[in-house]
């Protein structure tokens, strides 16, 4: 069978091909709902970070991005957002969930914690 050539064929595989580029593309971009596209993180994700921040972190953090020391004299996540790297506050989160830090008490959090942590602590960064 010989397949046929010509400017019709030509249009329908470039439709189609089209179509296929146009329909990955929504799927893709379906994906990202509600992902900050510069860290890959879900805002969900950062909403758990926050709640894990308001429950183990604010009575000595300000939880915001301003530049703000609390009554204890710890930084601000703005602060830490922009101190350190999410890797090296990655390190630190770790280290703070066996030995504390300073003045910080031990504060066990599970791989995933620190995570979510820290996706919210990034969303403060400037």
């Amino acid at each position: 069978m010989r397949r046929r050539t010509g400017p019709t064929s030509r249009s329908v595989t470039s439709s189609a091909l089209f179509r296929a580029l146009l329909a990955g593309a929504a799927l893709s971009l379906g994906g990202c709902a509600g992902t900050d596209a510069m860290t890959g993180v879900s805002s969900a994700e950062q909403n758990q970070g926050r709640t894990i921040a308001e429950e183990s972190c604010a009575s000595c953090h300000v939880l915001t991005a301003q530049s703000a020391e609390h009554s204890s004299g710890a930084p601000s996540f703005g602060d830490i957002a922009v101190r350190y790297s999410p890797a090296s506050l990655d390190r630190e989160l770790q280290a703070i969930s066996e030995v504390g830090h300073y003045d910080m008490p031990v504060t066990s959090m599970s791989p995933s914690e620190r995570e979510r942590l820290i996706a919210f602590i990034e969303s403060l960064r400037p």
